[in-house]
């Protein structure tokens, strides 16, 4: 039997094992609560990034909730322009072979009718041409006269296709029909012959010179209806209408607006500004547009789909970086949450990952993200 001082000693030895193991345990629990403030914990202590706010917090930082649901948003883009001719409308008079200057009938801005005399010249091809023309005429009106039985159909057929031919050679040198018909009278001015407006509008433009040599093709005057303009805006690449077609736009013009209709865009970007090109139809109402002018061209296009998007004020940046809004789970409590960005519609920014019906904080949010951040370094401290 052992001795009453072994006996004692031994008791004592599990007293003080007992000890030890119940304070392991402690610096267990501890050590757990310690790594569950430090988000190691598992996922149920994300409750902890809850924020309560009672009324008087809520009216002093002008807090402001609404209720998100999906809609259709306008965007606003604003964009430099330039003015310039309408293309569609604008005729730009040239002469088909070299040519002298001799005349001219009207002057730059001034308001030219449909078939009025606009410049005369002078040329040795078109002088060769009516040669031609009329020993063409005076061949097919004999052989006409006599008949295909008469001359034989060969010869009927190559007389008529002659004189038709150099008939089209003169309307294509420029000629009227009264000057071609004109000729067979009066050969004295053979070579000479006279441009005339095809289409009624303003001169915007001659440029020639009295006594100067031109060549085929060369451009001399410009003639626009004045009613209508285009105007050349530059987009950034980025920027994409997808039906352009039934977007409005607005032209700024010196302070004053004009509504503009959409009606081409680019699908190339210009090789020095890396834009894409608009082309919109502007009418002047009241004679104060000009090419050359530049102005500024403000375009609404609506979403494609309804969107749900919240001002810049509701965005913050989480502690990880992430775009966070803040959600009003219940009266003065709120809780941050993820979402993604998607289009910007001008002061209103896309955000996915939301449902529509969604309580979310507009205004406010900064002092919310703020008392966030202080609670998560009070944790963990």
């Amino acid at each position: 039997m052992p001795s009453p001082l072994k006996l004692t000693s031994f008791v004592m030895s599990c007293i003080l094992i007992s000890a030890s193991i119940v304070a392991l345990a402690d610096d267990d629990d501890d050590l757990n609560k310690k790594q569950s403030q430090n988000g190691s914990a598992p996922k149920e202590a994300d409750q902890n990034d809850d924020i309560e706010l009672n009324a008087a917090q809520s009216s002093l930082i002008n807090l402001q909730v609404e209720i998100l649901n999906a809609k259709t948003i306008d965007r606003v883009y604003v964009a430099p322009g330039e003015v310039t001719v309408n293309a569609d409308t604008a005729y730009l008079v040239s002469t088909s072979v070299d040519a002298t200057i001799e005349a001219r009938h009207m002057s730059l801005g001034d308001m030219v009718e449909k078939s009025q005399p606009l410049i005369t010249l002078f040329s040795a091809d078109v002088a060769a041409a009516q040669a031609q023309y009329l020993v063409d005429q005076s061949e097919w009106e004999r052989v006409k006269g006599l008949g295909s039985k008469a001359v034989g159909q060969n010869r009927f057929v190559t007389a008529e296709t002659q004189y038709k031919a150099s008939y089209a050679r003169l309307l294509a040198f420029g000629l009227s029909e009264r000057a071609i018909l004109k000729l067979k009278g009066d050969t004295s001015s053979l070579g000479q012959y006279t441009l005339y407006a095809s289409v009624a509008g303003r001169v915007l433009s001659d440029s020639y010179q009295l006594g100067q040599r031109i060549s085929a093709g060369e451009p001399l005057i410009q003639i626009s209806d004045g009613q209508t303009f285009w105007v050349l805006a530059h987009l950034p690449s980025v920027l994409h209408f997808s039906n352009p077609l039934n977007a409005s736009a607005v032209v700024n013009i010196e302070e004053a607006n004009y509504p503009a209709k959409i009606i081409q865009q680019a699908h190339s970007l210009d090789e020095r500004t890396r834009t894409r090109e608009v082309r919109l139809l502007l009418e002047d109402t009241g004679d104060k547009l000009f090419p050359g002018q530049f102005v500024d061209v403000t375009f609404t296009v609506s979403s494609e789909k309804p969107v749900i998007a919240v001002p810049e004020s509701a965005l913050m940046r989480g502690s990880d970086g992430d775009w966070t809004i803040y959600i009003e789970e219940s009266p003065g409590q709120f809780s941050p949450k993820e979402v993604q960005l998607g289009q910007s519609y001008g002061d209103l920014q896309e955000i996915i990952g939301v449902a529509s019906g969604t309580r979310v904080v507009i205004r406010g949010a900064f002092y919310l993200a703020s008392e966030l951040a202080k609670s998560n370094f009070a944790d963990d401290d």
